[in-house]
């Protein structure tokens, strides 16, 4: 079975600090790293350590940081046959803060992943078309996704949407996608109302049965701490999270998309699926870090035996 990932690619350069600065404010920091990184090539490099086949599709700029994005993802097994080199554009960058608690503020500079042209828009509609399942984010033009939700649906695919970062406007690859995975913050865009909050799993559950209702889409809304809940054949369910104490969040979503991927690809139930993404997420908060974070298939398969 084939995972194809379509999304970012990017160079996170990290800070830790004792708390996140406000408006106006300096701090210290405590350590300073460059990390490689990207919603789409940490949702790769998941599946990847996790066991599946999978193939990289994007865009990194003619520089040192695009070079060594290849290296990494090259030296993790993931193809990078159809990552194109955007000339006349940087890399993208993330400028990430972390803080004691494992809270995170990210500041994203696209770069070449929002790079647009006819070569790599065929490019897209060509690489998906043997894919098993398709892993999507929201950090390159939202055309391309369309585009290759739709060719992958039309080869019976499973197509994975992880609407992050939110963006006003793209609700409409909801009615495409098999199922889509916000959180408890991005699910705004998919309900209409005017305040949403997600105080409790109830309220949680109530809010996947709408979204599922209003775009005929399976959602699982990931809820950190509270777990994960999700709709199957019209039924909400609620998966708890395991307890852990969380150094760094930054991958975790990350690491449950890519996770969730290789189940449904490897014919899981769709509870066992979010079981087994919801152990691959709690692995990654407890470590620095984020495409380094990705925990390998022998750590979720031990975690299984005892959750």
């Amino acid at each position: 079975m084939k995972i194809v990932v379509l999304g970012s690619l990017n160079m996170d350069l990290v800070t830790n600090v004792p708390t996140l600065p406000r408006v106006g404010e300096t701090v210290s920091g405590t350590s300073f790293r460059t990390t490689p990184g990207g919603k789409g090539a940490n949702q790769a490099v998941a599946a990847k350590r996790l066991g599946a086949s999978v193939s990289m599709i994007g865009q990194v700029g003619d520089d040192i940081y695009g070079t060594e994005l290849l290296k990494s993802l090259r030296s993790e097994g993931v193809s990078v046959e159809n990552v194109s080199v955007s000339h006349g554009t940087h890399t993208g960058v993330a400028l990430i803060g972390v803080e004691d608690s494992g809270l995170n503020s990210i500041t994203a500079v696209y770069g070449a992943n929002m790079a647009e042209s006819a070569a790599y828009e065929e490019s897209i509609r060509q690489s998906v078309s043997d894919a098993d399942v398709l892993l999507l984010q929201n950090e390159i033009p939202h055309r391309y996704n369309l585009i290759a939700a739709e060719e992958a649906r039309k080869n019976d695919s499973v197509v994975i949407w992880d609407p992050a970062p939110v963006r006003e406007g793209a609700v409409d690859l909801a009615s495409i996608a098999t199922l889509i995975t916000p959180n408890e913050h991005e699910i705004v865009p998919f309900i209409d109302e005017s305040e949403i909050i997600v105080a409790d799993i109830e309220s949680a559950l109530e809010l996947s049965l709408k979204i599922n209702k209003n775009f005929s889409v399976i959602p699982i809304i990931t809820l950190g701490e509270m777990g994960a809940v999700f709709v199957d054949k019209g039924e909400t369910h609620a998966r708890e999270a395991r307890s852990v104490v969380a150094v760094d969040s930054v991958g975790a979503g990350d690491a449950f998309n890519g996770a969730l991927a290789v189940g449904i690809s490897e014919g899981m139930t769709l509870s066992e699926a979010v079981r087994f993404a919801s152990l691959a997420g709690s692995i990654c908060v407890q470590r620095r870090g984020a495409q380094v974070s990705m925990p390998t298939r022998e750590e979720v398969d031990a975690l299984l035996l005892g959750f």
